[in-house]
């Protein structure tokens, strides 16, 4: 949030406008930047969830076999990064723009706040919607289909559209909020608060 409502509230979003680069290119710095950041933060948690799982499992069921898989491929592993990087490029893109259209960091973070819970809910309802047959549009569906995946995936039962679908879906969204900051960014009215 800081890195665009703040740079507007304190004014260094205006010399940074100012400069003679295209602002696309700044929206694209911004996102990379923030992109970097948050992705090391879901490959460190991506990896932490892999050394956790077989000390949770024998923790819960000490000898027996549950139905989570703690053994993963290297397709596997290959897809929870691809998952948690196109989630990471979609919530980048979402709270830029949050960030962007809101006149102070305090108001940016107020509209966050329930976007983080709407991703929570999305990840609670995957818990409760184990053992049933997913319809494959749903993994289509942004965060839920991401959550949908990962679940799968766990459970090895992740089929390739399955998995296709939720990123496709995921990526589409980070686009559309791409351009919506982009042209966001062209607003003098936005960009100024005027």
């Amino acid at each position: 949030v800081d890195a665009i409502a703040g740079e507007k509230e304190r004014g260094t979003m205006a010399s940074m406008l100012l400069s003679p680069i295209k602002r696309q290119q700044i929206v694209f710095g911004k996102l990379g930047s923030l992109a970097i950041l948050s992705a090391l933060s879901a490959v460190v948690y991506a990896g932490a969830m892999l050394i956790a799982m077989p000390l949770m499992a024998d923790s819960f069921a000490p000898g027996e076999e549950i139905p989570i898989s703690v053994n993963f491929s290297a397709l596997q592993i290959i897809e929870l990064v691809v998952i948690m990087v196109v989630m990471v490029y979609l919530y980048v893109a979402v709270v830029a723009f949050v960030s962007v259209i809101a006149k102070s960091s305090k108001e940016a973070t107020s509209y966050v706040s329930p976007i983080y819970i709407v991703v929570m809910l999305c990840g609670l309802m995957t818990m409760y919607s184990g053992g049933t047959e997913k319809a494959l549009g749903t993994f289509a569906v942004p965060i839920y289909g991401n959550a949908l995946a990962i679940q799968n995936l766990m459970t090895n039962e992740l089929t390739m559209e399955q998995f296709l679908l939720s990123v496709g879906g995921t990526l589409v969204c980070g686009i559309i909020f791409t351009v919506l900051l982009t042209k966001a960014f062209n607003s003098e009215k936005v960009m100024f608060n005027a």
